[in-house]
């Protein structure tokens, strides 16, 4: 069993996926883990993207298209009960990781502190019609 399940969801994320998939590919860790991707049935190259991927890394990506689309909350369900892993953490296929070790972090933090149930992290969102990065930081939840 891995020790943590990357929940993966996209729809339409040609422009993205590769990027979102290259930084958790790419991580620097010793970590078992696996990434569980649900593509919502999407209608440019996203899951072709992703299929070439899978079948690079057949060990690592679980990935599965909707037969037909289901919406966020449906798609985050059915791609969350195919996770195997001690700890979840959730991206969308136009997210990705900017810190190499970011996967091993959120593993120690778990493990360091079992009542968590929960993990977040702030993030940079950037805006592609105003070309503005944006960073978001909850300090009100690292408590």
């Amino acid at each position: 069993m891995p020790k943590l399940s990357v929940h993966l969801i996209t729809y339409n994320n040609q422009d993205h996926i590769r990027e979102t998939l290259d930084s958790i590919i790419n991580q620097a860790t010793d970590i078992d883990y696996e990434i569980v991707i649900g593509d919502d049935n999407s209608t440019d190259s996203t899951w072709e993207i992703i299929t070439k991927y899978q079948k690079d890394h057949q060990a690592l990506i679980n990935a599965k298209r909707n037969k037909k689309q289901l919406g966020i909350l449906l798609n985050f369900k059915e791609t969350l009960d195919r996770c195997k892993g001690n700890y979840v953490f959730a991206i969308a296929g136009d997210d990705y990781l900017i810190d190499d070790h970011a996967l091993e972090k959120m593993v120690e933090v778990f493990n360091a502190n079992p009542e968590i149930g929960f993990l977040d992290s702030g993030y940079n969102n950037f805006n592609e019609k105003t070309a503005k990065t944006k960073t978001f930081v909850n300090r009100d939840l690292m408590t």
